[in-house]
C-alpha cells in the first residue's frame, strides 16, 4: 500500500512561514529566520518599491521566497477582470524583472477573494494563494485557497501541540503554517516572542523547513507519480525528488526513474 504523507528526506513533518506587505522590519524578521535556519514567504506590495531601495530586493530576501500580494494591496472579491489582472499579472512581470526568476505565488489582500478572482488568477499564472483564515495542519485541498494554521499571535501555542505530535502515532502528514505581518511587531516584548516562536520550532531533524511555493512544488511532483496497478512500480517524472510510504516505511523516488518496491 502506498500513501503520500512523506516531504523530502522522508519526513512526515513541515513548517513554513508567510508575510505580507514588505515593510522595513522584514529586514530583522528575515535575519531572526536565517539565525533559526527556517524558511518564510514574503508577500510584496508596490509599497515596497516607495520605501526601500530596489536593489535590497534580492538580498533582503534571501534564501526566502518572494510572491505577489498585489500592486495597490487591494481585495479582489467583486472585482472585474481587468482590475486582477493590472492588479497582480502587472506585480508579476514588474517582480520577476528584478528577481530573474518566475512569481507564481500570492496571498490575498486582507484575505478577499471570489471564484471570478482565482479564475482569473490561474490565467495569470498564479499556482497558489494564502488566505488570513485559520485552518488545520494539513496540506490544503485547493492550493488557491491555502488557509494558515494560525496568525503568529497563536504561534506558540500552535507549535507546541505540533511538536508533541512528532513521535506519536501520525495518520497522514502535518504542515505547520504561520502568517503575520513584520509591522505587527511594535516593541521589543514582541519580538521576543517571535524569537521564542522560531527558536522552539527551529532546528528539528524531523521538520521540513520550506516556502509556500517550495511545497506547492513537491506536492505537484507527488501528485504526477504514476503508479502500476499493483502498486509496486512507481515512476517519477517530474524533476524533483519525492517520497512515499510504503507500508508506512518511507520510500525515495529519484527524480526522472522508475523503481520498484
Amino acid at each position: 500500500m502506498i500513501t503520500f504523507d512523506r516531504f523530502p528526506d522522508g519526513k512526515q513533518f513541515c513548517v513554513t512561514f508567510s508575510y505580507d506587505d514588505g515593510p522595513s522590519e522584514d529586514i530583522r524578521l528575515a535575519k531572526l529566520f536565517n539565525k533559526y535556519n527556517l524558511k518564510a514567504t514574503f508577500n510584496i506590495n508596490d509599497s515596497f518599491f516607495k520605501f526601500n531601495d530596489v536593489s535590497s530586493l534580492k538580498t533582503r530576501y534571501a534564501g526566502h521566497e518572494i510572491a505577489c500580494h498585489g500592486r495597490y494591496h487591494i481585495p479582489l472579491n467583486d472585482q472585474s477582470a481587468t482590475t486582477i489582472i493590472n492588479e497582480v499579472f502587472e506585480q508579476r512581470k514588474m517582480l520577476e524583472g528584478y528577481l530573474g526568476e518566475p512569481v507564481c505565488g500570492m496571498a490575498y489582500a486582507y484575505g478577499l477573494y471570489d471564484e471570478k478572482a482565482i479564475e482569473v488568477l490561474k490565467k495569470c499564472g498564479i499556482v497558489y494563494s494564502r488566505t488570513t483564515g485559520s485552518g488545520n495542519m494539513r496540506l490544503p485541498e485547493d492550493f488557491m485557497k491555502w488557509h494558515p494554521t494560525c496568525h503568529h499571535k497563536s504561534g506558540i501555542e500552535k507549535a507546541t501541540a505540533f511538536l508533541k505530535s512528532i513521535g506519536g502515532h501520525l495518520v497522514g502528514s502535518r504542515v505547520l503554517y504561520i502568517w503575520g505581518h513584520a509591522f505587527e511587531l511594535r516593541t521589543e516584548e514582541d519580538w521576543a516572542m517571535m524569537e521564542e516562536l522560531c527558536s522552539l520550532i527551529s532546528n528539528n531533524d524531523k521538520i521540513w523547513y520550506a516556502t509556500n511555493i517550495e511545497i506547492y512544488r513537491y506536492t505537484m511532483a507527488v501528485k504526477r507519480l504514476v503508479i502500476s496497478a499493483n502498486e509496486d512500480i512507481v515512476y517519477n517524472p517530474s524533476n524533483i525528488d519525492v517520497w512515499v510510504s510504503h507500508h508506512r516505511q518511507p520510500v525515495k523516488i529519484p527524480a526522472g526513474q522508475t523503481i520498484k518496491l
